[in-house]
């Protein structure tokens, strides 16, 4: 186990395809894309892709750990692949049916219209403790938040929260 982890991460050995939408936070344009897990921690998951991995939204197509998005929270080049760190987000059925209603309308590479919801309803779980179901044992403090990142890249949630309010206020 990597010491500057706060959560054991599990290495996934057999590949497997999933798709995922990706929503930048800089251009806030959906992008689907084809990664694989290579490794799963209780906060969040670490994926590999051919194509570039900028923070962002992630929903994906099939559960992973028993989530269906996240925050991208890093992304670098390493080896000729992508590599980068979700963490999850969980949100209640409700939530997670208007945020897959909004990702089934969205169309690759143009702006999402109205992404103040899909913003809102992200900052709204992560503020208010959301679970999802998932049960509040496992979630994590701010201190926690380091799954999937070193001491160095790591933000604390609340520097999320503030991007997340930042962008929401901009829209």
């Amino acid at each position: 186990m990597d010491t500057t982890r706060q959560s054991h991460r599990y290495e996934v050995v057999q590949k497997r395809d999933y798709t995922l939408w990706i929503i930048p936070f800089k251009s806030l344009e959906c992008a689907i894309l084809i990664a694989h897990v290579v490794d799963l921690s209780k906060y969040g998951v670490g994926i590999e892709s051919d194509q570039p991995l900028e923070p962002g939204f992630v929903w994906f197509k099939d559960r992973i750990g028993g989530f269906k998005g996240g925050l991208l929270v890093w992304g670098r080049q390493k080896d000729g692949k992508y590599r980068a760190g979700v963490k999850f987000v969980p949100l209640s059925r409700d939530k997670e049916l208007l945020v897959q209603e909004r990702i089934a309308v969205m169309r690759p590479n143009q702006p999402i219209h109205n992404p103040e919801v899909i913003i809102s309803t992200i900052l709204e779980s992560m503020t208010r403790g959301d679970t999802g179901g998932q049960g509040t044992s496992d979630r994590p403090d701010p201190v926690d938040l380091k799954a999937l990142r070193s001491a160095e890249e790591t933000s604390k949630e609340e520097d999320l929260i503030a991007q997340l309010r930042s962008m929401l206020s901009s829209l």
